[in-house]
């Protein structure tokens, strides 16, 4: 689903952690991602002049959305946000890396969505992405050169060495988006920070227990308890506690005017 009032209204005080990847991180990104082998030096250029490879940017001024490394504007492409659990998967880089390759074949597989790439003329040739074309290319050919001669299940598992930890952060800093977007659900409504604490755990003890009954056929239950998902899943029930919460107090006020 698209982002709600409340969402939206929760997310303008945030401030997004500030978390630059590795130029050889990006570009595996990038592989995992989908995107072409000859893209991959470009991809990394772009991302270094969009956001410096940063994958908590976000960029709203001047009536923009644009979210991760590769900046993809949430209002421009709307269509590729709906759907998703939390509303903030464009924190993995990965992710963001998906929603970066679905723009780019829309324009008919060119970067010209991307202003960092344009630049003056138009096409590319004099963008802000220039001044890193060398590191983007360095980082494609280290890549190119690890992944070879190794099988199709082996550059997997290599890709995911690089990204993995990532996905790990991208879920860290989630939570604790989620945390503020709850201190901020209590600061306008003045529920006490008892209440929230209650209804947050009985939140939490309810995923908790779904997570369970889930991961009942594995043979270890903590085991799963340490996958970046799972806390994803948890912070989201208490962004919703935060988003309950405000929709109620609004309701209140427009019932008492």
């Amino acid at each position: 689903m698209t982002e709600n009032k409340g969402q939206q209204q929760a997310d303008q005080n945030l401030t997004f952690p500030s978390t630059p990847m590795k130029p050889l991180v990006a570009a595996a990104a990038l592989a995992e991602a989908g995107w072409p082998e000859s893209q991959w030096a470009t991809g990394v250029a772009v991302g270094q002049a969009e956001s410096s490879l940063n994958i908590g940017a976000r960029n709203q001024t001047g009536g923009n959305d644009a979210v991760g490394w590769l900046q993809i504007n949430k209002k421009s492409h709307a269509d590729l946000f709906k759907g998703m659990e939390t509303g903030y998967e464009w924190l993995d880089p990965v992710e963001n890396a998906k929603l970066g390759l679905s723009v780019y074949k829309a324009a008919g597989n060119s970067w010209s969505p991307w202003e960092a790439y344009t630049g003056a003329d138009g096409r590319g040739a004099d963008g802000p992405w220039t001044k890193y074309q060398s590191e983007g290319q360095s980082a494609a050919a280290q890549l190119k050169n690890n992944l070879a001669g190794k099988s199709k299940a082996d550059q997997t598992k290599y890709l995911k060495s690089l990204t993995d930890p990532w996905k790990t952060v991208a879920g860290t800093e989630y939570l604790g988006i989620a945390e503020k977007s709850v201190g901020q659900a209590i600061g306008d409504t003045g529920v006490t920070a008892a209440q929230t604490a209650a209804g947050a755990g009985a939140a939490v003890a309810s995923t908790v227990s779904d997570m369970v009954k889930e991961f009942a056929a594995f043979s270890d239950f903590f085991q799963a308890l340490l996958l970046p998902s799972t806390w994803l899943r948890i912070g989201s029930g208490i962004v919703g506690i935060g988003l309950i919460i405000g929709g109620m107090v609004a309701l209140g006020k427009e019932a008492s005017a």
